[in-house]
């Protein structure tokens, strides 16, 4: 058996969830306030349910998560693609902080005293492999089996949500799509993992070196919104059409059709239910229910505690 199935997938999302939530007081009820142990403990729980629960469903992980070589070349756009997508990761950012506070930034000054090595590793290189083994390995993959367009937002708005804050939720489900995008283009996930260190890493890189310069420069100034956000504005105008440019080259180098991995309905070839099982079962349930509802609130409480 090596398919992921939809209930399985929800009830994985909501154990890692609370999961993640539950160290978090656990933590702070034994005393433990350090930003860098909490969030460590956060990640690994984001790393480990999914790895275990998919072992326990019985699904065979390689195969599931597509954990598969990628063609040095792809590397080369995937670095191209993360660059061309930070003036969109920035403009999403400095509009959300004109309503929230920056909840990375806050997060960060507090783990860079622990050293860069340390801060990557537990901002950059965790979030890589865990929260992708769970979005794209797990969501993605399960929800393939209702429609791989459905999938492919469903997951990424969920992939936004479970970032708890709305400072980090736009950018989160811009990067959702993204990033399922490369695992069909390079039917790998690794490809996913790659841009999702370099988004990280590169941010924690230059926060850690620049951690001197005040990150909430844009609600200190006085100067009207427009021009704020005008330069990131023309810079997103720029990158989006290189942005898409890159990922049909992408797609192109590595002889796969977005149109035929989007809309051809037996294109998860591990699936061997007919299209009559599938049909039945439903997306929406009581485990996905409960995950955005924890979601949520946990977002209200961390924008207006």
């Amino acid at each position: 058996m090596t398919e992921m199935k939809i209930k399985w997938g929800n009830r994985i999302l909501l154990l890692t969830i609370v999961m993640m939530i539950g160290i978090q007081f656990l933590m702070m009820f034994m005393g433990i306030y350090d930003t860098m142990t909490i969030v460590m403990g956060s990640q690994l729980f984001v790393l480990l349910v999914p790895l275990i629960g998919s072992k326990i469903c019985g699904v065979k992980l390689r195969e599931t998560f597509r954990i598969r070589s990628i063609r040095p070349v792809s590397l080369v756009f995937i670095f191209l693609i993360a660059f061309c997508s930070f003036p969109i990761i920035s403009l999403l950012n400095v509009i959300s902080m004109f309503f929230v506070e920056n909840e990375v930034a806050g997060v960060a000054m507090d783990m860079y005293p622990h050293g860069l090595f340390l801060s990557m590793l537990v901002m950059a290189v965790m979030p890589a492999v865990g929260e992708e083994v769970l979005m794209r390995g797990v969501i993605y993959r399960s929800y393939q089996r209702k429609s791989p367009i459905f999938a492919l937002f469903a997951s990424a708005v969920i992939f936004g949500l479970i970032h708890m804050n709305f400072n980090q939720m736009p950018y989160a489900i811009f990067l959702g799509i993204i990033m399922v995008l490369l695992i069909e283009a390079t039917d790998s996930i690794l490809s996913s993992m790659f841009l999702h260190f370099l988004i990280n890493g590169f941010s924690t890189m230059a926060g850690y070196f620049t951690a001197n310069i005040v990150e909430t420069q844009v609600q200190s100034t006085s100067s009207p919104w427009i021009v704020q956000i005008m330069p990131y504005v023309i810079l997103s105008a720029i990158m989006v059409p290189a942005l898409i440019f890159l990922m049909l080259a992408l797609f192109r180098i590595n002889g796969r059709k977005i149109k035929v991995v989007f809309k051809k309905k037996d294109q998860v070839p591990e699936i061997s239910d007919g299209d009559e099982i599938k049909k039945k079962e439903r997306v929406v349930d009581i485990w996905l229910i409960l995950s955005v509802l924890i979601s949520v609130v946990m977002t209200a409480i961390s924008t207006f505690a």
